[in-house]
């Protein structure tokens, strides 16, 4: 079994029949309730007053929450503490939940949260960038700096200059499968937790804070998400939360799941950005001074704001070495969602900066952009290396060679020659054609989060069962990590099966993300797995005398010289001789530091 095998996704014939089953799939039990936030409808103010007895008698409620009513903890925030689960006297942007509404149908609880009379007094809002840079309204007190070298000199005193702005907005994940929670109440005031997550731990740290527990009393399972794109990060908390809290209270099972609406207004978006660059180059277009500047619309809570602008620094130079860089950072509070984890996390705000930038610098000195930048990159593998701006060695740097390949292959002369000729003819209708390298970043710059584990079973009859710490949103992640385990074994994929993501079974895990669970689930998947085979192996050579080094697992089969016997007769035989068949697997990838 090769890793590299192109299988289709594990729950394809789930997917495409409907079968796969989501949160909202799951069979509740008859006296399960379901909630509903009651939301601001300012963007900024004070809560004067909270009529919330229509709330109360509406038909199906059962409860119904304020912030004092909570219990333990009123925080969902990713790091920060920053982020109430209901709004405590004050209100911080359009949407925010006030209240929460207990019923015992989906229906009932949102129409009930219409019915609060909630009054605000308010208050000037902070809402776009230019807002927030006249109030001096910041994290971290201000902006953020990194430099290398002498920016400023090196571009006034550059043959040549430009400067200009460009200005992204945010986007809305859109996932197919909107967020939605669980909670099921278990013996000693335990708690179960279904939740649409990319980050189970998360899930358990803030429930257990939530409902007054340690972690050991929360376990939280995710079997799929239908999409993530970063938008179930910390995203999901809320709901995570809401349910564990009113099913303590209750002592029932509850529910949460937004409605597309709710969940556009709620929840957070990419970062929209505004980047102002500097730039001095000499006649043949190569860089000697660059400097940016960063502006981001951080929302009214931190969430994952720091780590977002940082990666967008991080890809500021894309694939080019600059001798001179100065980025300043500006990450601004605003009276809006608070903007969250989104597909490449910082990094495409960063690298389209400089992406205008070389175009600006290109069309300013007729140059064509692709050979533009190709006088930029980094240095080549057989010459020596140069450093980024915040002073990480480039090596390896192929995007030389990709790219002169790439251009021969997309025959891109001959598609710019002809896109020119439309050009030439058509007054209105125009056509384009470029190429831009890609900066990407993989693993977390905490740390500490670049790990991974996993657990592997084989039982008596030779099947194999297996979890790690990564969630599956429809990415093949889960069908990635069978693929090792089969290849570990040797044998077919039908003997795997992995079940679902589940903090009773991996513990401190690490959030789905920053492309990097392939590599860490996989590599403690295959830790694991080589732990059992060397079990295994250890014990055939016993049996039939050979040294180990002549034992191989290939195509269901343990094979030596002319022996041989099924997988899974070694796993029985094994088990026969009391042979432990389950093994931990570990991972931190390794020559990271930040």
């Amino acid at each position: 079994m090769s890793v590299r095998a192109p299988l289709p996704h594990d729950a394809a014939d789930l997917h495409v029949s409907g079968q796969a089953r989501y949160v909202d799939d799951i069979p509740v039990p008859g006296n399960c309730l379901h909630l509903a936030f009651g939301l601001s409808d300012q963007a900024r103010g004070v809560i004067t007053r909270a009529d919330l007895s229509a709330v109360r008698a509406a038909p199906g409620v059962v409860a119904v929450l304020k912030a004092t009513d909570l219990p333990f903890d009123n925080d969902v925030s990713a790091a920060a503490h920053d982020e109430p689960l209901l709004a405590q006297g004050e209100v911080f942007y359009h949407g925010q939940p006030i209240f929460l509404v207990v019923a015992d149908s989906h229906l009932a609880a949102r129409k009930a949260a219409r019915m609060g009379k909630i009054t605000i007094d308010s208050r000037p809002a902070i809402l776009t960038i230019d807002q927030a840079l006249a109030a001096n309204s910041y994290f971290e007190g201000g902006p953020v700096v990194w430099q290398s070298g002498d920016a400023d000199s090196a571009i006034q005193a550059a043959p040549h200059r430009v400067q200009g702005q460009i200005e992204m907005g945010g986007q809305e994940h859109f996932y197919l499968e909107g967020q939605a929670a669980l909670a099921l109440p278990q013996d000693n005031g335990d708690m179960l937790v279904h939740s649409s997550t990319q980050h189970p731990t998360e899930i358990q740290h803030k429930v257990a804070e939530a409902i007054g527990k340690p972690m050991h009393a929360v376990r939280v399972e995710t079997r799929r998400m239908g999409g993530g794109f970063g938008g179930k990060e910390s995203q999901g908390n809320a709901l995570a939360v809401a349910c564990a809290v009113a099913a303590a209270r209750t002592g029932r099972p509850c529910k949460m799941r937004y409605d597309r609406d709710d969940d556009i207004i709620i929840t957070g978006k990419r970062h929209d950005f505004r980047i102002e660059y500097r730039a001095g180059y000499d006649d043949d277009g190569r860089l000697l001074g660059v400097a940016f500047a960063h502006y981001t619309r951080a929302g009214w809570a931190a969430d994952l704001t720091m780590p977002v602008a940082d990666r967008a620094m991080l890809h500021a130079d894309n694939a080019y070495f600059v001798p001179h860089m100065y980025i300043e950072s500006h990450r601004l509070k605003t009276n809006t969602t608070s903007a969250t984890a989104y597909r490449g996390f910082g990094g495409p705000q960063g690298m389209l900066g400089m992406e205008r930038m070389m175009d600006h610098i290109a069309h300013d000195l007729g140059l064509d952009p692709v050979e533009m930048r190709r006088r930029n990159f980094y240095a080549a593998p057989d010459q020596p290396p140069q450093r980024t701006h915040y002073s990480q060695k480039v090596t390896d740097f192929e995007l030389h060679g990709i790219t002169e390949r790439l251009l021969h292959s997309a025959d891109y002369a001959a598609r710019k020659q002809a896109v020119a000729d439309w050009n030439a003819r058509n007054d209105v209708l125009k056509k384009g054609l470029a190429l831009s390298p890609v900066k990407f970043g993989i693993s977390f710059t905490l740390s500490h989060l670049n790990q991974a584990g996993a657990l592997v079973h084989i039982y008596q009859d030779g099947s194999v069962h297996l979890n790690h710490g990564g969630t599956e949103m429809g990415q093949g992640l889960n069908q990635k990590i069978a693929q090792v385990a089969a290849s570990e074994f040797g044998v077919g994929m039908d003997v795997i099966r992995i079940t679902a993501t589940d903090t009773a079974k991996v513990p401190n895990t690490s959030a789905t993300a920053a492309s990097s669970g392939s590599d860490l689930n996989g590599m403690a998947v295959k830790a694991a797995c080589s732990k059992l085979k060397k079990r295994l192996t250890r014990y055939v050579s016993q049996h039939w005398g050979v040294k180990p080094a002549r034992i191989v697992f290939e195509n269901g089969m343990v094979r030596a010289r002319r022996r041989e016997m099924t997988f899974a007769e070694a796993a029985r035989l094994a088990y026969e001789a009391r042979i432990s068949l389950s093994a931990t697997g570990f991972y931190r990838t390794p020559s990271l530091s930040w």
